[in-house]
């Protein structure tokens, strides 16, 4: 489809109704001068769309590709008791897992990266959780439970596993926040509503970020 009024459609108010699908939606553009035609792809780019959540995956594989086999990678999983406060929810993630990041258990810990994964609300609220691809020595899950419920007053449920052998490890956290099938499944059927609360909240956050430790990034 080409869309010649893609000048009426606010970016503000922007959703996936507007295009029948972010696949084939495009501008073209015409030099006066030469004549010289190509077309340009619009897109809504909301974190639910899942047609444009694959095109952050790719962005974000060509991103991360260097990180495609860490040494002595673990893969960790932090979650956060339900909530209704989603700005906080998202807040109290980064703010808690930076602050484990400084402690004792982590200071063999080489680096990483996370993301922050964001589901949908049930009569409990909302559900978030970080995962993390980290290089270091394996820590007890019973230990990192006990650092997590000291820091956030509420949480204990984490889970760490051996990721040595993982085939790209990376690339499925990546999918966490940019997996096309994953996005389309998590948000069927989700009101609209609700999804426009959900990008308030993340509106101009990262939430795939490298993981320092301490107040250094070193690389795997």
């Amino acid at each position: 489809m080409v869309r010649k009024d893609v000048g009426r459609v606010r970016l503000k108010s922007v959703s996936e109704e507007d295009f029948s699908s972010c696949v084939d939606s495009v501008v073209w553009i015409m030099c006066e001068e030469c004549g010289y035609k190509h077309y340009v792809p619009i897109r809504c780019g909301r974190r639910t769309c899942p047609d444009c959540a694959f095109y952050r995956f790719l962005e974000m594989k060509e991103k991360y590709k260097r990180f495609k086999n860490p040494r002595n990678a673990k893969f960790l999983t932090l979650t956060l008791k339900r909530s209704w406060d989603l700005e906080d929810l998202i807040e109290r993630a980064i703010d808690c897992f930076k602050k484990l990041r400084r402690r004792k258990i982590f200071r063999k810990v080489k680096g990483g990266f996370y993301s922050i994964e964001v589901k949908p609300p049930t009569a409990e609220g909302w559900f978030v959780h970080i995962h993390a691809v980290i290089s270091g020595p394996f820590i007890p899950e019973g230990k990192i439970s006990e650092e997590w419920k000291d820091l956030t007053g509420d949480s204990y449920i984490v889970k760490i596993t051996d990721a040595r052998f993982r085939k790209n490890i990376v690339y499925y956290v990546l999918g966490y926040t940019s997996n096309k099938a994953k996005i389309k499944e998590t948000w069927k059927g989700v009101p609209e509503w609700r999804k426009e609360k959900f990008e308030e909240a993340v509106k101009n956050r990262r939430l795939i970020q490298p993981a320092l430790v301490g107040n250094t990034w070193d690389e795997f």
